[in-house]
């Protein structure tokens, strides 16, 4: 006999003061596979760090819609930082 539906686990996504809870479910799936191209689009943006696959991501599995869209609002408005190790340095000849 199988054993108790457990249910599917959460991310806390969290930026700033803007707190959102991610959720795998198969509504989320369903609505990524959607997309243009499919899951397989969704995955490869994720893993080339594309923001439209990463908003896309928050924006479907997120648990209130509306924190979601707060919290990506509020991400446009931050500066990207580089590190050093991304810094051109000058060259010296």
């Amino acid at each position: 006999m199988p054993g108790a539906i457990a249910p599917a686990p959460e991310v806390l996504l969290r930026h700033g003061t803007h707190i959102v809870t991610l959720r795998a479910s198969l509504r989320a799936a369903v609505a990524l596979d959607a997309l243009p191209d499919g899951m397989l689009s969704v995955w490869d943006g994720i893993a080339r760090q594309k923001l439209t696959s990463l908003y896309a991501v928050i924006r479907v599995a997120a648990t209130d819609r509306q924190e979601a869209e707060r919290l990506l609002a509020h991400a446009t408005t931050i500066r990207l930082r580089s590190s050093p190790a991304t810094r051109k340095r000058p060259v010296s000849l």
